[in-house]
C-alpha cells in the first residue's frame, strides 16, 4: 500500500479536486484505491457527485469513537463505502470524515490529538488504522486529504501516515511561506521517516498579462522552499462551480495536468505495476528477452487480475514471435477487463493476432466483439484498416460504419473508401473519399477520390482530381523508402495513363519493378487495394505494362523488368493511402 497525503497550507488551491481526479484515474487503470478524509473541520470528499450519499454514512470520526469504546480496531467496512466509477477495472473505497450531524460535531470537539499523542494512544490509533485498511481492503494506494495549516492533524497526515506528500500551494506570499515551513518539517521529520514530496503550484492562470508576475513568484517559491514546483495545475474557471471529475479524454489543459499528476505519483511508487512494467519493457527493448520474460512472469503472478499486465505480456510475446502465447494473453486481458480502454486494446490485438495465424473465424468473432464494445474511435479505425488490408474488407466496413455513425468521426471516411474500392464499389468509395476531401487534401486523398470517380463513370469529377494529383506528384519529392515509392508510382501511373501520357505511365511502372527488388516484406497492391507478396505485386505491374505497351505507344519487344527471386514477406509497409 502506497500512502499519499494531499496537503495545502491554505484552502482554495484545488487540493481535494486533484485528489479525487487522481483517485478516479488510478481506479480506471485497474488499481484498488482507498480515500481517507482527514480534513475533519472542513470535509469535502463526499461532496462530489460520484461519492455523495444522502444518508451520510459514518466515517473517520465515528471510527475513532468506536475504536476507543471497543479498545480495538472496529470493522472498517462499517465506516466506509464503495464509490467505484461504472465500467472501471479497479475499485474505489471512501472513508469520509463522518456524518456531519450533532453527534459528529460533539465527538470532534472532544477529540484532543495532543493529549492522545502525549499518552501514545494517538500514534497506535493511526498505525492500527493503516494496518486495518491494508488488511481489509488491500489497496494499491491510500490517498489522504489533510487538514490545512499548521495543526496536529496536518502533522499526522504529513509525517506519520505518508510515503509521499503532495504539497499544493498558490504563488502568493502567505502560501509560499507556509508551504516552505511544512516542506522543511517533512524533510526533517522527528520520527526519521523517509518521505517523498511533490510540489504542485495550483491553480495558476496562464494568460499573457500574468507572465511577468508569475515568473517572479516562481523565483520566490524556489528561494523560499529550496526547489521549483514539480507540476503546475492551470486555473480553470468552470471548476469553481461544482466538484468535478474531469474525463481523461477531454481536450482541456486541466485534464492533461491531472494526467501528469497521476503519472508522477505512480512513478514515485516503485511497487506500482506500471513502474514494474517499464522495467520489463526496458529489458525487452534492449533485446534481453529472457530477463524480460522473467519480469513479466513475476508481474502476472503478483497482479493476476489486472488486464494491463496480460496485455503488455501479450505485446512482449508478439514481439518475441510467439503469437500463440500472445493470443492467449490478449484473450485473458479482454476477458478480465470491464472498462473499455483495456478491453478494446486487448480485443483489437487479439483479432489481429488470430488473423495473422490464419484463424479467420476466431478473428471475426474477436473483431465483432470489439465493434460491439468500442469506446475508442481511433482504435477501431486502426484495427478495421488492418482487416481490410488482409482481405477482410466486408468485415472492416462494419467497424468503420460504426465509427462514423457512433462517434461522428470522419477520419474513418478514408479507410471506408479504401475498403469499398477493394470491393469495387466505386460509387460508394467516391462518396466516402469526397467527404474526406473536406478535411484531407493530401496526394493520396486526391488521387483515390479521382480514381474512384473515374472507375464509377463520373469522368467529369474524377479527371480534374487526377490531374491535380499529377501536379502534386511532380512538385513533391519521391519517398526514399522503396515500398512507399513503389506504392506511389504504381498508383500515380494510372493518373498519367488516364490523361493520355502513356509513356510516363510505362516509365513509372518499370521503376516499380526495379523498386520491388529492394523490398523485404508485403506490398500494397494497386488497384486491388490490399496487401500482397512481392511476387503478386510484380505480376500485377507486369500485366499492366503489357497492356500499355500493346496499346501501340511502345513496342512489345521492349523488355519488362522481371523479379529475380521471390522473398518471404515479413512485415507490412506503408501504402500511398495511409
Amino acid at each position: 500500500m502506497f500512502t499519499v497525503t494531499f496537503y495545502s497550507y491554505k484552502g482554495g488551491v484545488g487540493r481535494t479536486s486533484a485528489l479525487m481526479n487522481l483517485a478516479s484515474r488510478l481506479c480506471n487503470a485497474g488499481r484498488t484505491v482507498c480515500i481517507l478524509d482527514f480534513d475533519l473541520e472542513a470535509p469535502g470528499l463526499d461532496s462530489f457527485d460520484s461519492s455523495f450519499r444522502e444518508d451520510h454514512p459514518p466515517g473517520l470520526v465515528e471510527y475513532i469513537k468506536a475504536y476507543y469504546e471497543l479498545g480495538s480496531a472496529p470493522v472498517l467496512s462499517d465506516f466506509s463505502y464503495d464509490v467505484t466509477p461504472n465500467g472501471s477495472d479497479g475499485k474505489l473505497i471512501l472513508m469520509s470524515s463522518g456524518r456531519k450531524d450533532a453527534a459528529y460535531r460533539a465527538s470532534l470537539s472532544r477529540l484532543d490529538w495532543k493529549y492522545l499523542y502525549k499518552k501514545n494512544h494517538g500514534f497506535f490509533l493511526i498505525e492500527s488504522l493503516k494496518r486495518s485498511i491494508e488488511k481489509e481492503f488491500a489497496p494499491d494506494y491510500l490517498l489522504v486529504d489533510s487538514r490545512t495549516g499548521l495543526t496536529d492533524v496536518s502533522g499526522i497526515c504529513t509525517q506519520q501516515l505518508p510515503d509521499l506528500v503532495v504539497l499544493f500551494f498558490n504563488l502568493n506570499k502567505q502560501n509560499i511561506d507556509g508551504t516552505a515551513q511544512v516542506y522543511r518539517s517533512i524533510v526533517d521529520n522527528r520520527i526519521n521517516r523517509s518521505i517523498q514530496t511533490l510540489l504542485v503550484a495550483s491553480p495558476i492562470p496562464d494568460i499573457p498579462e500574468s507572465m511577468e508576475i508569475r515568473s517572479n513568484r516562481f523565483d520566490q517559491a524556489r528561494q523560499q522552499i529550496g526547489r521549483v514546483p514539480d507540476l503546475v495545475i492551470p486555473y480553470d474557471p468552470f471548476v469553481c462551480f461544482r466538484e468535478t471529475i474531469i474525463s481523461e479524454k477531454e481536450p482541456r489543459a486541466l485534464a492533461k495536468a491531472y494526467g501528469e499528476l497521476t503519472d508522477r505519483v505512480v512513478s514515485m511508487n516503485d511497487k506500482d505495476v506500471t513502474t514494474l512494467l517499464k522495467k520489463a519493457i526496458s529489458f525487452r527493448d534492449s533485446g534481453e528477452f529472457q530477463l524480460a520474460n522473467v519480469q513479466y512472469k513475476e508481474i502476472t503472478e503478483t497482479y493476476p487480475s489486472l488486464p494491463q499486465v496480460w496485455f503488455e505480456y501479450g505485446n512482449f510475446c508478439r514481439i518475441a514471435r510467439e503469437p500463440l502465447r500472445a493470443k492467449d494473453y490478449y484473450r485473458k486481458a479482454a476477458d478480465l477487463s470491464t472498462a473499455s480502454v483495456w478491453r478494446d486494446r486487448a480485443l483489437g490485438e487479439l483479432a489481429l493476432t488470430e488473423l495473422k495465424l490464419g484463424e479467420r473465424g476466431n478473428a471475426k468473432q474477436s473483431y465483432l466483439r470489439l465493434v460491439e464494445s468500442a469506446g475508442d474511435a481511433r482504435q477501431l479505425t486502426r484495427i478495421s484498416e488492418a482487416f481490410a488490408d488482409q482481405g477482410e474488407a466486408k468485415l472492416a466496413l462494419i467497424g468503420l460504419s460504426r465509427v462514423i455513425e457512433r462517434f461522428n468521426d470522419l477520419s474513418a471516411l478514408f479507410a471506408q473508401g479504401q475498403a469499398l474500392a477493394s470491393l469495387k464499389k466505386y460509387s460508394e468509395a467516391y462518396e466516402a473519399y469526397r467527404m474526406n476531401l473536406k478535411d484531407d487534401s493530401s496526394l493520396s486523398a486526391i488521387f483515390n477520390a479521382g480514381y474512384a470517380a473515374v472507375m464509377a463513370g463520373q469522368i467529369s469529377e474524377g479527371s480534374p482530381l487526377l490531374s491535380r494529383a499529377i501536379e502534386m506528384f511532380e512538385s513533391s519529392k519521391a519517398p526514399r523508402n522503396s515500398a512507399e515509392r513503389a506504392n506511389v508510382l504504381s498508383a500515380i501511373s494510372f493518373a498519367y495513363e488516364h490523361v493520355g501520357n502513356k509513356d510516363k505511365a510505362i516509365d513509372l511502372l518499370q521503376n516499380c519493378v526495379r523498386d520491388a527488388e529492394g523490398i523485404d516484406g508485403r506490398i500494397f497492391l494497386f488497384p486491388e487495394y490490399r496487401f500482397g507478396t512481392k511476387v503478386d505485386y510484380v505480376k500485377g505491374i507486369t500485366t499492366r505494362l503489357k497492356l500499355l505497351m500493346a496499346s501501340g505507344t511502345r513496342q512489345l519487344t521492349e523488355k519488362v523488368p522481371k523479379l529475380r527471386r521471390p522473398v518471404t514477406p515479413r512485415k507490412h509497409v506503408q501504402k500511398i493511402t495511409s
